[in-house]
């Protein structure tokens, strides 16, 4: 018997939705520790949303690019203060 474990996210048949995410986490968690990251983790979430989580639907997309805005915009602002 073959058990089909295509539902969870490490499971599926494309492990690139997984890696991005684990990228775009792990800059993000980074960032908090130093808010100069997230002048880094902002376009990698926005190139990740525009090349790999297009495919999954228009919210991951427009979280990504929201994510990734929002992020940009607040390492930049922390530089500046």
């Amino acid at each position: 018997m073959t058990l089909n474990n295509t539902t969870t996210l490490f499971g599926s048949s494309d492990p690139t939705l997984a890696l991005a995410l684990i990228f775009c986490i792990m800059l993000l968690v980074l960032g908090m520790k130093e808010k100069t990251l997230w002048i880094l983790a902002g376009p990698v979430w926005i190139i990740s949303g525009l090349t790999i989580f297009i495919d999954y639907g228009d919210v991951f997309l427009l979280a990504s690019i929201g994510i990734g805005l929002v992020l940009f915009f607040e390492g930049v602002l922390g530089i500046a203060k």
